[in-house]
């Protein structure tokens, strides 16, 4: 959803990647992945949120909140799934403990 309230379809996010460089584009690749059932995963894609790699797009704990930004909006476990997908494997299992508490990951990292 943006900011003015509009929503964000995955045919959208499929026409925006075409116009993105090599950095921006494996991050709108995540997103894909997790929301919209892309069947394979972006290249470099090294962390997943749950430690047996089971979080996935429409999950009833896309919404939790994990977090309160500073300027007010909500950091939900849809967002950390994407946040950590880079991340290497020494900071990766850091993140996973959050996703084994408050995202519904069903291990522990």
């Amino acid at each position: 959803v943006e900011e003015d309230g509009s929503n964000v379809t995955c045919t959208d996010l499929a026409r925006f990647t075409l116009f993105l460089d090599n950095l921006t584009c494996p991050f709108i690749q995540v997103t894909g992945n997790l929301q919209c059932g892309c069947p394979t995963k972006p290249v470099g894609l090294n962390c997943t949120l749950c430690a047996d790699g089971s979080f996935s797009g429409g999950s009833k704990f896309d919404n939790v909140v994990v977090s309160v930004e500073e300027d007010g909006s909500n950091f939900t476990c849809g967002d950390l799934a994407i946040f950590v997908a880079f991340f290497d494997n020494v900071t990766c299992p850091i993140f996973q403990v959050t996703g084994n508490l408050l995202c519904g990951c069903p291990t522990k990292p």
